[in-house]
């Protein structure tokens, strides 16, 4: 069989199918592991981990961005919050200079989403604590706003990496899937071959590369997922 360098099923499918071939294996593992490439469990577990299988301790670079994009755009809105209900203060403040109405940015349409101009703004209060305390702003308050605008930028930059770790991983997600396709042939061809006398069984590793894939009694007879490889 030449080797593709094209997966031949989608992402979820691979990962379903080489999940099975790990449970399957690690069932039957004094018959099936002795045939097997050195090395080829751990490295279907670690494969299966990189793109995303939880049950093999995996977190993909798509999760990872979103976790980093709700946690900055949670820390955004909860710092455009702040910024805004002081310059409500400042402006319902008689005798509130111009001056720091124009520093604070009161009317500039400051919008939570903007996270570069909500990091800004936190930063506009923290420089004009002196002059905010005659409005009623504390030492707590702009002590928050500083925590925030801090927050605020690490969420950014972390956010900023995680969708460069995204957009870098293209790549090395299909050479990892192929990886996993090859292991689950590998599994699937000596599975067979280990159970050629037990029908039933070796048509369960047969089922691993079939078109219609594994059914829901494979999956039950495969047990769950063990600890280890070889466990």
């Amino acid at each position: 069989m030449a080797e593709s360098t094209k997966p031949r099923w989608t992402l979820d499918d691979t990962l379903r199918r080489g999940r099975l071939a790990y449970r399957l294996v690690n069932k039957h593992v004094s018959k099936v592991e002795p045939r097997l490439s050195a090395g080829l469990l751990n490295q279907l577990k670690t494969d299966r981990a990189a793109l995303g299988d939880a049950s093999a301790g995996g977190t993909s670079a798509l999760t990872a961005q979103k976790t980093a994009t709700s946690h900055e755009r949670d820390t955004a809105a909860e710092g455009h919050a702040l910024v805004m209900q002081i310059r409500e203060v400042v402006a319902r403040t008689a005798g509130a200079s111009p001056t720091l109405r124009t520093a604070i940015g009161i009317g500039d349409g400051l919008r939570a989403d903007s996270t570069p101009k909500v990091i800004a703004a936190l930063d506009s209060v923290v420089n004009n604590a002196v002059a905010l305390g005659f409005c009623g702003v504390l030492t707590e308050d702009i002590e928050e706003a500083k925590t925030l605008a801090a927050d605020l930028r690490a969420a950014d930059a972390s956010q900023g990496s995680a969708k460069d770790a995204r957009s870098n991983t293209t790549e090395d997600r299909i050479d990892t899937q192929l990886r996993i396709e090859r292991a689950i042939d590998e599994i699937s061809s000596r599975g067979t071959l280990a159970f050629r006398k037990d029908k039933v069984i070796a048509e369960r590793f047969g089922r691993l590369v079939s078109s219609g894939g594994p059914t829901a009694e494979d999956e039950a007879d495969a047990g769950s997922e063990p600890a280890a490889a070889g466990a």
